[in-house]
């Protein structure tokens, strides 16, 4: 009864973090058990995630999606910004609210060091990041 408490934590903690900065958010994927390491790691980068996308994004609405497939496990977290946000803050920063610091340095160590991945893809509103790890984690 401990692990489906656990795993909700890190999710309501993160909606909670983007309910009280007004922003909307979005949950989709199987909310199913996953090995502790990888579940471990994936609720570290929701969380570093959602802090961002609160403290620098700008943003006005943020989609998470998780998705386990047969050899992998991925979290999506989108943010958007409202429209004219977009122009000023590419100038700033091409990231958005993912600025390239200890959180996402942080977070590129903890999936490599299970064989997985960290992609950030500027969006015409926004920012997507991508955490990918391998179901069959080293």
């Amino acid at each position: 009864a401990a692990r489906p408490a656990a795993r909700r934590g890190p999710r309501l903690a993160a909606r909670r973090a983007l309910d009280s900065a007004g922003i909307v958010s979005t949950w989709r994927g199987p909310d199913q058990p996953l090995p502790e390491d990888l579940e471990a790691t994936l609720a570290l980068v929701l969380l570093e995630g959602v802090t961002n996308v609160v403290r620098h994004a700008g943003a006005v609405r943020c989609d998470i999606a998780f998705a386990a497939g047969p050899d992998a496990v991925t979290l999506t977290i989108r943010d958007h910004r409202p429209a004219g946000r977009a122009e000023v803050d590419s100038a700033a920063a091409s990231t958005s609210g993912f600025t390239e610091g200890h959180g996402l340095k942080g977070m590129r160590e903890r999936l490599a060091a299970l064989g997985g991945s960290l992609v950030l893809q500027p969006q015409p509103d926004g920012t997507e990041l991508l955490a990918r790890l391998p179901r069959r984690a080293a």
